[in-house]
């Protein structure tokens, strides 16, 4: 997943684009009026960029209007949205003091039949060449800004990537994200470009796992959020992030306690020697009794005058549970490479 595992999951408004026609009270409203309204719109949702936009108008936001949605920087309470939708992956759309609000991207506009004119589509794709997430918000059924979320990707993710890499992984990602974001996030991290999905809702992202477990491949996804349950439990091995949602770190296999991808690795580390070591104590036990329990049962004895004694069958029955048991205990050796890696 990108948003919160590739990258800090805190993301901040880096751009904004006032797209509002000049005039008219009706059709077109101030920067301070728009963010009242982006802000009420978000009030109800978690997302990592709904939280970023609600964080800039809190600030941007001008005052006045019913309460109990939020406030603003200056103490003015939020407007209540009404007629509330969400749709993961793709945007919200309510009625908010009578104005009919959607944020989302380029489909959530679609879907509700919300031209976007060529200038606008062309600010879009710069902004997404950039790595940044672009929001349109549309106001009454026309676009009236452009929203540019960034968020800066965690500083152990390229290195943790590159060791995965070189320990025989192939490496992708699966977002929700638009493609232009997601391919500018790919470059940068050196990912296998063709394992980037993008504009994938939720059941989607569970379906890309799918195909690739068709393919014959064994995949591991790493995931924090609601967005990635069905993936997270589709997967081979599902990792959730220990900052994840609770629905996340249900559906994983695995739950990483802290927030760095360098568990990733560790993990990867400790259940290779984990399988190495079970394999080895397998050869070790097979190979002692297939020799150890002839012996002590005298079937060499005819042959070449070699028996073992009842008393020290009896220790070399217990010295091979010792011998497991020790080699076991040597796994605490790889307790250092984790922490190198750290």
């Amino acid at each position: 997943d990108k948003t919160g595992t590739l990258t800090c999951g805190t993301p901040r408004v880096s751009d904004f684009l006032d797209l509002s026609p000049a005039s008219g009270e009706q059709g077109g409203a101030g920067a301070r009026a728009l963010w009242r309204l982006i802000g009420a719109a978000e009030s109800n949702s978690d997302h990592p960029i709904a939280t970023a936009l609600r964080a800039h108008a809190s600030l941007h936001a001008g005052g006045g209007g019913e309460g109990g949605g939020g406030a603003t920087g200056n103490g003015a309470p939020l407007p209540v949205p009404r007629e509330y939708e969400s749709v993961p992956g793709q945007g919200v759309r309510c009625v908010v003091e009578g104005r009919r609000v959607l944020l989302g991207n380029r489909d959530w506009a679609a879907a509700h039949l919300v031209s976007l004119s060529a200038a606008a589509d062309y600010c879009m794709a710069g902004l997404e060449g950039d790595g940044k997430t672009a929001v349109l918000c549309c106001v009454d059924g026309a676009v009236h800004a452009i929203v540019a979320v960034a968020d800066t990707i965690k500083p152990e993710a390229a290195a943790t990537l590159r060791a995965l890499r070189a320990l025989g992984l192939r490496v992708g990602m699966i977002t929700g994200d638009n493609a232009r974001t997601a391919r500018a996030v790919a470059r940068e991290l050196g990912l296998d470009m063709d394992l980037v999905h993008a504009e994938l809702l939720p059941k989607h992202k569970a379906l890309a796992v799918a195909a690739l477990q068709e393919d014959g491949l064994r995949v591991a996804f790493v995931g924090d959020g609601i967005n990635d349950a069905p993936a997270l439990a589709r997967a081979d091995v599902g990792l959730a992030v220990g900052s994840g949602t609770e629905v996340a770190l249900e559906a994983a296999d695995i739950v990483l306690v802290r927030s760095s991808l360098t568990d990733v690795l560790g993990a990867v580390l400790l259940s290779r020697a984990v399988i190495a070591r079970i394999r080895l104590n397998f050869a070790w036990a097979m190979g002692y009794n297939l020799l150890g329990i002839p012996l002590a049962a005298g079937l060499f004895y005819p042959a070449f005058m070699l028996r073992l004694p009842p008393m020290f069958a009896g220790l070399a029955m217990a010295a091979s549970s010792v011998s497991v048991v020790c080699s076991s205990l040597l796994l605490r050796s790889v307790e250092g490479d984790i922490r190198r890696v750290r």
